[in-house]
């Protein structure tokens, strides 16, 4: 398998490589502006009981029940961990095998940056929804590279309030140019999807943790995309962890 590599810019700004110890997963001393975004990914094996089902019955649901059924649709959760922490929960971001890529990055009030997910996967057919009733629509990508979309900013109180949209890049480079301040680049980019519909805010206090992840049978859905790969060597389950801190 290979590693996850970071995505090919989709957004303004830079998303930072620097990576750190999974046992520092607490943010560093916030910079005087900015929101401290601190994330990683906890990885087990497929089918894990603790990241099927245990993880979501410790979690609240941040969302309306309308945009939760669309996400599940997909094949994705979201919740909330707040106050004091499984015990369980902790020893997987204490330990280097279970959370990886973890890094820190200062994320300026509503400039977007990319958390990939993912790591290549050669071929990828799915079906994504955009409402709760409609059809399916197809998608089939190559060289596929899946990530979300995140900005936010201080939601006072100490809060922060972030936006999350999942997105891919995929296939060949395509020639195109772009308009600069000099005149017209060059600019060769990869087609990108987008899902603005499955995109969703949350609000998170003072120590509280973002979990985003697929479910238990996610079939051919963005969410087994986004955090289900199946690789030459091995099959990992993914679930990233959010904790984003004001200055």
């Amino acid at each position: 398998m290979r590693p996850v590599g970071l995505l090919i810019l989709l957004c303004a700004g830079c998303v930072s490589t620097d990576a750190v110890p999974a046992t520092a997963h607490r943010p560093p001393v916030p910079p005087t502006t900015g929101v401290i975004l601190t994330t990683g990914l906890i990885e087990l094996p497929p089918g894990d009981p603790y990241l099927t089902d245990q993880l979501w019955r410790d979690a609240a649901d941040p969302l309306t029940h309308r945009q939760s059924g669309l996400l599940l649709r997909n094949g994705l959760r979201v919740g909330v961990l707040s106050g004091l922490k499984p015990v369980r929960f902790d020893a997987l971001l204490a330990n280097d095998a279970t959370y990886r890529h973890g890094t820190h990055r200062t994320l300026p009030a509503d400039v977007a940056k990319v958390i990939p997910l993912n790591g290549q996967l050669e071929r990828v057919e799915l079906a994504h929804y955009a409402d709760l009733t409609g059809p399916g629509t197809p998608l089939a990508m190559t060289a596929a590279e899946c990530g979300l979309i995140v900005t936010g900013g201080p939601a006072g109180g100490g809060g922060v309030k972030l936006r999350l949209e999942p997105i891919a890049q995929h296939g060949d480079k395509e020639l195109g140019v772009r308009l600069t301040a000099d005149g017209l680049t060059r600019d060769d980019q990869r087609r990108r999807e987008a899902f603005p519909a499955l995109g969703f805010e949350v609000t998170l206090a003072a120590g509280d943790y973002l979990v985003v992840g697929t479910t238990a049978d996610p079939g051919d859905t963005l969410g087994r995309a986004l955090f289900l790969d199946a690789g030459p060597d091995r099959v990992r389950q993914r679930v990233l962890v959010v904790r984003a801190d004001a200055p």
